[in-house]
């Protein structure tokens, strides 16, 4: 039961059959279907998403709908530059990173969890291309180029050291310096 839900099943098909109703609020729509909602700042990008499956290591399932740099808007169950069948993770986070070597960009923010006190937290950066995204620019770190940035924590020790203040402060950007900022333990 806590895993079905036909509101949400109804909700999520008329979403991928209607990509346009990016443009729309649909916050409470998506409370009542038990769904979580993650938007870009601009309102390009908005990502909706539930727990699936599993227990304390969760299967996320994740909607995408995006407009691209043509103007049209998309809706699927994977955010095509991260392939088809993302589980287990979800997107926490859209940092909009601006204009970074002329392309409009995201930071996306993924999380995981697998187990209860394992956690997961990685960024990439992307760009919007034509009708799709593409892997933005990599990340400098350590005098090496990466695709993304991360940290792994275990997550009652986070909890505690961070005065309880949870994750959202893990990552910062400084746009006007393109510089990003990653937590580390």
């Amino acid at each position: 039961d806590r895993f079905v839900n036909p509101k949400r099943d109804k909700l999520v098909e008329w979403i991928l059959s209607h990509p346009e109703s990016l443009d729309e609020d649909l916050t409470e729509r998506a409370e009542e279907a038990d769904l979580r909602i993650i938007e870009s700042d601009d309102g390009q990008i908005r990502i909706y998403s539930w727990i699936s499956g599993g227990g304390t290591c969760p299967d996320w399932t994740n909607v995408f709908q995006y407009r691209d740099s043509e103007g049209k808007v998309h809706a699927d169950y994977s955010l095509p530059v991260m392939g088809k069948g993302i589980d287990a993770i979800t997107v926490t986070d859209i940092i909009d990173g601006g204009i970074i070597d002329g392309k409009k960009t995201y930071f996306f923010d993924f999380y995981a969890k697998a187990s209860s006190s394992d956690g997961y937290n990685d960024v990439y950066a992307v760009t919007v291309h034509k009708d799709t995204f593409a892997l933005g620019p990599q990340f400098e770190r350590n005098g090496k180029l990466e695709e993304s940035v991360g940290i792994n924590y275990d997550i009652p020790d986070w909890y505690f050291r961070s005065n309880t203040e949870g994750w959202d402060w893990l990552f910062y950007y400084q746009p006007e310096k393109h510089r990003f900022y990653a937590s580390t333990t």
